[in-house]
């Protein structure tokens, strides 16, 4: 399990769950929030026009049980870790649904396989994404630096100006510039991508992966 505990030395408040669903819609605005998800399951992450965040269970056949969140009450950012609850093998799933609000400031530490995460009109801190699945970046992501490490197929939008750094396969339109390969070559680069050495990235223009 992550050692968050260690890492930041706080109180923590277990969030009222049901059976195969919960949420807090009521996280303050003005703090920033580290959501850490460590899983041998699917994560299908997006996002949503609200504060907070809810989960529920991909109902498919597997081996992760239902979810639980715990979050850190002091410091900055303030931590939400998704793991998992004891769970009858009867009930295991594939994985799990999880949305965060755009209505908050989010770092991602995400570690999942076959996951699907979508992100778009939300706002990040430097984030790194682990494992294996398909990435979508839409125009309306706002994050400096994103690192990726594993097995993933990643859609770019077409109207998000990107650099990335690191061994990987792009559409043929990109351009191989000193620093990385830019989606596009006459627009100053939003975002950097950096793909972690041992990885197998493939980049797409959104038109492409779809």
């Amino acid at each position: 399990m992550f050692p968050i505990a260690q890492i930041f030395d706080a109180k923590f408040l277990t969030t009222y769950s049901f059976p195969s669903y919960l949420e807090n819609r009521e996280l303050n605005k003005d703090s920033e929030y580290l959501l850490v998800i460590d899983t041998s399951g699917s994560i299908n992450l997006n996002t949503f026009n609200e504060t907070g965040y809810t989960a529920d269970v991909i109902d498919k056949p597997g081996n992760i049980g239902y979810p639980e969140a715990v979050e850190t009450l002091v410091g900055e950012p303030k931590a939400v870790l998704f793991r998992e609850m004891q769970t009858s093998t009867l009930l295991k799933v594939a994985g799990w649904n999880v949305n965060i609000g755009n209505k908050n400031m989010w770092q991602l530490n995400l570690i999942s396989f076959n996951s699907e995460i979508n992100l778009d009109n939300i706002k990040l801190n430097d984030s790194r994404i682990a494992g294996t699945g398909s990435i979508f970046l839409g125009e309306g992501l706002e994050v400096e630096e994103l690192k990726i490490n594993g097995n993933f197929e990643v859609r770019v939008s077409e109207d998000l100006a990107v650099v990335v750094i690191g061994k990987v396969e792009t559409p043929a339109s990109w351009i191989d510039a000193t620093i990385g390969y830019l989606n596009q070559a006459d627009e100053v680069y939003k975002l950097k991508i950096i793909v972690e050495d041992g990885s197998d990235v493939k980049f797409y223009d959104e038109k492409d992966g779809s």
